[in-house]
Parts: C-alpha cells; structure tokens; sequence
C-alpha cells in the first residue's frame, strides 16, 4: 500500500481505470433497462402500426372479393349448338391466258411511260435491277492518295464497319481468341 501512497501516476491510472470500469457498466445497465421497457411513446406507435396493417390486410381482402367475378356453370358439350363454317367463295375474277398477256402488256408500257417522265433510262438487258457501279480505286488514281489523309482513312473505315461483316462475328473481332 505504500507503493501506490508514494508513486501518485500509479494511483492516478487506477483510478481512472476503475472509474471507466464503473461508467460503462452503468451506462450498459441503463441501456438494458430502456430497452426491456418500452416506452409509452414506442407503445402507442406499436399499436398505430398494427391498425394500420390489419385495415389495409381487410382492404385487400374487400377488393379481392369484388374483383373475383362470379363462376357460372358451363353448358355440356352435347348441349351446345354446332357451329357452321360458311363455305369459301371462289375468286371475284380469274385471268385466262390471253387475258394475263394484255395485263402484263399494259404494265409494261406504264413502266416504260414512268421512266420516260422522270428522265431515268432502262437499264441493259444484262444488268440487275437495282444495281449500281462504284468508281473503281484504279480509275481514280488507286485507294492510297486518298487514304494518306486522315478523312480519307476515317471514310475508309467507317466504310468498311457499315458495309462489311460485323467486327464481333468474325474471328478478327473476338477478344477471347
């Protein structure tokens, strides 16, 4: 006892000790203790909860009834009428052979008025329909003079992403390789 009478710093961290020892364990006694009594305020706010719950439980409930539309009992299947399928027309008008030329005939000279009003000549007998010819690179003096300039480059490969096989079908463009 003497030892802690004259070394003061010893006696002072005892002390502190012990009383942080004492404040958690009253501060823990009082936390036990509101938490096993409710207050009166958790209380009413408890009992609101449970109304509320239980009137919108009986809400549904109300809705699911009216919703729910009466179940009639079904007819036996002898006891319904047969149905009667009402039989198919023939066609309003057939086309004999003569009649199919002059048709054709008549569409092919409207065709060719068409294309006589908006200026457009008839493509050669051996070419496709709707086919066109680009201007060769050769023609042109070769793809390289215009791809040395950035814009030519960027066309060139916006060409190519546009018209040619996407990138992630082919095996160029699969990243897991």
């Amino acid at each position: 006892m003497n030892v802690l009478l004259q070394n003061p710093a010893i006696l002072l961290v005892l002390v502190v000790l012990a009383t942080r020892f004492i404040g958690k364990r009253l501060a823990a006694g009082r936390k036990a203790s509101a938490a096993a009594e409710p207050t009166a305020a958790a209380a009413e706010e408890a009992e609101r909860t449970r109304r509320v719950r239980e009137e919108v439980a009986r809400k549904i409930a109300e809705r699911r009834r009216e919703a729910a539309p009466p179940v009639a009992p079904r007819a036996p299947a002898a006891a319904r009428p047969a149905v009667e399928v009402p039989p198919a027309r023939p066609p309003a008008r057939t086309y004999a052979d003569a009649d199919l030329a002059g048709v054709l005939a008549q569409q092919q000279k409207l065709v060719d008025q068409m294309r006589v009003l908006e200026g457009v000549q008839a493509p050669a007998p051996g070419a496709a329909r709707g086919s066109f010819s680009a201007p060769s690179p050769a023609a042109s003096g070769g793809a390289l003079p215009e791809l040395a300039d950035g814009h030519g480059a960027r066309r060139a490969i916006v060409l190519r992403e546009v018209l040619g096989p996407p990138r992630g079908l082919t095996l160029e463009g699969c990243l897991w390789r």
